[in-house]
């Protein structure tokens, strides 16, 4: 087996990325609107076991050598040491064609991923019968999702009436805004079935 394939085999804990939209204050009028004008993306933490080779340390020391060497204090293309990380969100579900293996619920590709810290091995007596691990927490570009299950909402955001923007978000919930009855503009309704 290929060495990547068994560290990533030995990956403890994982966390699936959140994310944050920067915004800025606009004033108009007296009015203040908070604008978007950037998504930001968490980091990444993820815990590995170590072997007895401390072949998964030595790993992600050696991949963040490619940014930075210690010797000449040279920095390292970007492009040459980004890469593509999936994680898969494992149902408990076995898969429908069969087979031992379970199946996926979601899959998140982390595009253009490096790991930028890699934490200390802990050492002492009192960790003689507990297994090594290292923490590496991951920086990325972006972030697709591909879900099995997932149904996207129904978001219809390009209408030219700002009063039909108002509540399009909720459309799932068969919340309804600016939406004429009888004639008359309705601020507000929620239907009832």
């Amino acid at each position: 087996p290929r060495l990547i394939d068994s560290i990533a085999f030995n990956c403890d804990t994982i966390n699936i990325p959140g994310q944050n939209l920067s915004t800025k204050p606009n004033k108009t009028y007296s009015l203040k609107k908070e604008y978007v004008y950037d998504k930001i993306y968490d980091t990444v933490n993820a815990t590995f076991y170590v072997g007895e080779g401390m072949n998964e340390y030595h790993f992600f020391q050696d991949w963040q050598k490619l940014m930075f060497d210690d010797r000449t204090g040279d920095l390292g293309w970007y492009n040459n040491y980004v890469g593509t990380m999936i994680i898969h969100q494992l149902s408990r579900l076995k898969k429908k064609n069969g087979g031992d293996d379970l199946s996926t619920n979601s899959s998140f590709k982390l595009i253009e991923c490096y790991p930028k810290t890699v934490s200390p091995l802990r050492l002492g007596y009192s960790l003689s019968n507990q297994v090594q691990k290292v923490d590496v927490t991951f920086a990325f570009r972006t972030m697709t999702v591909v879900s099995e299950n997932h149904e996207p909402a129904d978001i219809n955001l390009k209408s030219t009436n700002p009063l039909d923007k108002k509540f399009s978000i909720f459309r799932n919930l068969n919340v309804r805004g600016g939406f004429k009855l009888f004639g008359r503009r309705q601020l507000f309704n929620i239907d009832k079935f």
